[in-house]
């Protein structure tokens, strides 16, 4: 969930509590395996300038993974976070992901953080399918 306090500077893809998405939905990828989702947006993540802080078990125990990137703003060169959750489905019917980017400092983002969700979703929906 975005921070409270935040409300322009995060950007939140996800089944619960959604939060400036740019008009997209949480990706669900039909017929490819957990970890080639997993691995597909790490390689789309880290093309996009992405530096892996953290990749592991969802806290919860659901199947699938967590992970946390640090990006950098190209005009200010602030720091942003992109959690991403890559978990199967309820039914496991399909690989879902969700996305996070937020400010580590500021307030505004000028839309970075949503439109950095939308092109990691895109380009990992092209590297599946």
């Amino acid at each position: 969930e975005c921070p409270p306090g935040l409300p322009i500077g995060c950007s939140r893809v996800a089944v619960l509590n959604s939060h400036r998405t740019g008009g997209v939905e949480p990706l669900e990828v039909r017929g490819v395996e957990l970890g080639l989702v997993t691995d597909a947006f790490k390689s789309t993540a880290e093309k996009a300038g992405g530096r892996l802080l953290y990749r592991g078990a969802i806290a919860d125990g659901s199947a699938g993974e967590f992970q946390h990137y640090r990006f950098i703003s190209t005009l200010f060169g602030f720091p942003d976070d992109l959690f991403a959750r890559v978990s199967l489905t309820a039914e496991e019917a399909a690989v879902l992901v969700e996305v996070q980017g937020q400010l580590r400092i500021g307030y505004g983002d000028m839309d970075v953080n949503t439109n950095r969700n939308i092109r990691l979703l895109q380009s990992v929906k092209e590297a599946t399918s």
